[in-house]
Order: structure tokens, then C-alpha cells, then sequence
């Protein structure tokens, strides 16, 4: 009874609160040789009294169309560079609850060369918070640990008329999701699967908008200090415009000769496209960023 009231208590919080499964485009934590993957979001479960803060560069550089046909056509004309800095945060309240937030910086630009046009969004993205429920007690190295995840991105990013470079999303977003990690040795691994849906937008041919997202990944230690990652990451989504479906591919590194901090870096490379209107395309996406746990 008292675990039901604690996991319904954690669910409230988020609602009236404010999220991001913050895989900003891929992976996920590192300390150097501790137990997480570079990347983008937490995927660690955290045993109680710890917890780790992120702060994350994100970019990716479109000068490029993907038709209908999911055809690249190369010289648009149109150039469009998405910068994103981010600050998240995860802390393991209790024994099996983690509670997270991802606060975004978002910087768009758009140019075209002929005629000259130039249009820029900038300021806070939307945030989210998130909660993570642990289905096992802190678990020997060996052993799979699950958990399942609710979180709320809230609208707090501004509209702009220009979807290219716009800061928010203008909806409310609620999503479940579920996940594990598994240490062997100096292996890694780690995977998860989110379903959320857009609450105020509408999608292709005027049904709901929602989003599907997996991700499936490794972490090796290389060397002393240092890691190596390799993961791939599913995303559908139901969006006028901009919707599709994306696999990804990303390697990565970290490095952590300090006690608490390491650093680290992935690089994201598109594998399969499908849109269902034609848009921009990119040929990489970069993430680099600090960990510190504590």
C-alpha cells in the first residue's frame, strides 16, 4: 500500500510540475568507466542518495532535401543550423525512484541564398521532467536492473511561424516508457522504449500526434579512463511537415580521469529515413557534453 501511494505521489508531481526523455538525439550517461553510455539523456537507474547533472551541446547542419520518395536532393539553396544547450539533472530520491529535469537553450538559424532570407528562433525550449520507478532493489553487477518511466514535456518554449527554427513545440506532451541497464565486467548495455502524445497539435490528415522512440546501445571500457560507445535509436513520429520515421546510428566516446567528472562526445549518422512531406536533412548530428555525478 505505502509503495502504491509513493508511485501515484511521484505521478502527481510530475503533472502539476512540469519533462524530456532526454535522449537529446542519442545515447546516454558516462562517468568514465562508471555505468553509463555518452549521449544524450540518463538511462542509469540511481540508487538513493546520488544522482548526476549533464550539461549538453547539441548540432546538426542541414543544407540538404529528403523528398517524399526519401530521396536526398544536394544544392537547396537553403541552409538551416540547429544548436541546442541543455541542462539536465537525475537523483535518486528513494530506494527505486528516480526524478529528473531537462532544461533546454535552443538557438535555430535559417538562410537562403537566393532571394536572401534570413530567419532565426532562439530562447528556452520546452522542458521536461521525468520520474523513473526501478522494478528491482538496487541490483550486484551482473544482474539486469528494469525500470518504467512517466514524464511531462510542458509548452514553455516560444512558437515561431517558421517550423525550421522554432523554439517550442506549443503542446503539452505526456509519455510511459520502460528500460533497463546490465553491467558485465568493463560492458555496458542499455536500452529503452517511449510512447508519447502531443496534446494541441494536430498531425497527417488530422489525427493524433504521437511519438515512438528505442533505443539500444553499449559502453566498453577501452582503457583506463576512457569508453567507447556504439548505440542505435528508432524515432516515429506523426507530424505535419515533419514527421517521419529515423534510425540512427551513434558512435561515441568518453573520457574520465577525474573522481566525478568526465566528458564525452557522439556523433549520429542516419541509416533510414522515411518522411511523409518534404524537408530538411542533415548528415550528422553532434552531441558533446559534462557529467558530474555525485
Amino acid at each position: 500500500m505505502k509503495r502504491t501511494v509513493l508511485i501515484c505521489s511521484v505521478f502527481l508531481l510530475i503533472l502539476f510540475n512540469g519533462y524530456d526523455i532526454t535522449w537529446a538525439a542519442g545515447g546516454c550517461c558516462s562517468f568514465g568507466g562508471s555505468s553509463s553510455a555518452p549521449g544524450g539523456g540518463n538511462i542509469e537507474a540511481l540508487p538513493k542518495g546520488t544522482g548526476e547533472i549533464r550539461f549538453t551541446f547539441s548540432y546538426s547542419y542541414r543544407d540538404k532535401l529528403l523528398d517524399k520518395k526519401d530521396e536526398v536532393q544536394n544544392s537547396t539553396g537553403i541552409v538551416i543550423k540547429n544548436r541546442m544547450f541543455s541542462i539536465s539533472a537525475m537523483y535518486g530520491i528513494a530506494e527505486q525512484i528516480n526524478l529528473g529535469i531537462n532544461i533546454p537553450y535552443v538557438k535555430n538559424e535559417k538562410r537562403k541564398s537566393l532571394p536572401y532570407y534570413k530567419e532565426k528562433g532562439d530562447g528556452i525550449g520546452d522542458i521536461t521532467i521525468t520520474s523513473r520507478y526501478i522494478l528491482v532493489k538496487p541490483a550486484p553487477v551482473g544482474e539486469i536492473v528494469p525500470y518504467v518511466e512517466l514524464a511531462l514535456k510542458i509548452p514553455t518554449g516560444k512558437e515561431e511561424t517558421d517550423s525550421d527554427v522554432q523554439v517550442g513545440a506549443g503542446s503539452w506532451d505526456p509519455s510511459i516508457g520502460a528500460g533497463f541497464n546490465y553491467t558485465w565486467w568493463d560492458l555496458f548495455t542499455y536500452g529503452r522504449v517511449n510512447y508519447s502524445v502531443s496534446i494541441g497539435q494536430s498531425g497527417v490528415d488530422g489525427e493524433t500526434v504521437d511519438s515512438l522512440n528505442a533505443l539500444l546501445g553499449l559502453e566498453y571500457q577501452l582503457i583506463r579512463y576512457v569508453d567507447v560507445s556504439l548505440s542505435m535509436d528508432y524515432s516515429r513520429k506523426t507530424l505535419r511537415k515533419i514527421g517521419g520515421t529515423w534510425i540512427y546510428i551513434r558512435p561515441g566516446i568518453s573520457f574520465g580521469p577525474w573522481e566525478n567528472f568526465s566528458i564525452y562526445s557522439t556523433i549520429g549518422f542516419p541509416v533510414y529515413r522515411h518522411v511523409y512531406y518534404p524537408q530538411s536533412a542533415e548528415d550528422y548530428q553532434l552531441d558533446i557534453g559534462l557529467v558530474w555525478g555525485f
